[in-house]
């Protein structure tokens, strides 16, 4: 059994004994694990530098490095060093993962994106 639903499973018998609830060990088993198993531990924030998380921001916004480069007044080479880093330390290999867990870990906001014409 996971550690999350021997928790639950504990709290719950407490809980169905303490106000004397029908419910069996057996319902109360099946509970915690549907519940356990919708369980998912937080994701690890990664230590970022404030500039990791300015090119973070561009590789969320679809930017190319060389666009990320301008718009931070850094080299190409420089924000791919960076986005290199991202992905070690997210221990991902794609972009797309990189921006799917910073906006798990809460890193990134989920926003809507301007359109320019």
């Amino acid at each position: 059994m996971s550690e999350v639903r021997d928790r639950l499973l504990r709290l719950l018998l407490d809980s169905a004994d303490r106000h004397k609830l029908p419910l069996s060990v057996r319902q109360i088993e099946a509970l915690a694990a549907d519940v356990a198993r919708d369980f998912e531990p937080p994701v690890e924030i990664p230590a970022l530098t404030r500039r990791e998380l300015d090119v973070l921001h561009g590789v969320y916004l679809g930017e190319h490095a060389v666009d990320t480069g301008r718009r931070l007044f850094i080299s190409e080479s420089t924000v791919k060093d960076h986005r290199w880093s991202l992905h070690r330390k997210f221990g991902v290999r794609s972009s797309a993962e990189v921006v799917a867990l910073a906006l798990k870990c809460g890193l990134l906001r989920p926003e809507t994106l301007a359109v320019t014409s």
